[in-house]
């Protein structure tokens, strides 16, 4: 028992998704950039690489660390019990905002800072680039369902210690896999977790 503790993690996040094109686009113009034409002449590689500086500032600034914590069994069992199936002939235009009410409420009672109710969550997607909401979703997802391992492997880095067990996350990122059926993210409708647990329970 007194060993016995919730997996935690970490998730920093830039939440600027403007900045993150910015940063592409300048690691494209990097790739293709050419040697300096004339003698004195700075290289296009050198201010592409003083720009992407300037930027990786910004991108600090704009960056929030979410603190996760997985529930406890007993809680993760009962939230897990409402996850919605989806109906034989449900379309997707129906299916996916049920599923995103239950990711919401996941997410939820997963972050512990900043402390978000799903409502808030649902907010937060309705201003956060795809890519982000992607990986705060699935990290919530694995923190909850993987299993925590001591790497036996010299070869095993460090950092990986959460595996992704046997089940996919029921990811709301574009071109996720939800009961075999490739999806694109979802239109949020509502985040109330009483039109969750109906839908389940239906």
């Amino acid at each position: 028992m007194a060993l016995a503790s919730l997996p935690e993690e970490t998730l920093p996040l830039c939440l600027a998704g403007n900045l993150v094109g910015e940063l592409a686009d300048l690691q494209r113009q990097r790739a293709e950039a050419g040697p300096a034409t004339s003698i004195g002449e700075r290289s296009p590689a050198a201010v592409i690489d003083e720009q992407i500086g300037e930027l990786a500032e910004r991108m600090k600034a704009a960056t929030v660390v979410f603190r996760l914590r997985a529930m406890d069994g007993k809680k993760w069992d009962t939230l897990y019990a409402t996850l919605p199936t989806r109906g034989k002939d449900e379309t997707d235009e129906v299916w996916q905002p049920r599923l995103f009410v239950w990711v919401a409420q996941m997410v939820s009672l997963t972050c512990v800072d900043p402390v978000m109710t799903p409502e808030q969550v649902g907010d937060l997607v309705d201003r956060l680039h795809g890519l982000a909401w992607a990986r705060l979703s699935n990290k919530c997802w694995g923190l909850n369902q993987g299993e925590v391992e001591v790497p036996n492997l010299v070869s095993v880095s460090p950092e990986i210690l959460l595996s992704s067990g046997t089940s996919e996350p029921p990811s709301t990122q574009v071109s996720a896999s939800v009961n075999g059926k490739v999806v694109s993210r979802p239109k949020r409708q509502s985040t109330s977790t009483t039109s969750t647990t109906a839908s389940s329970a239906a």
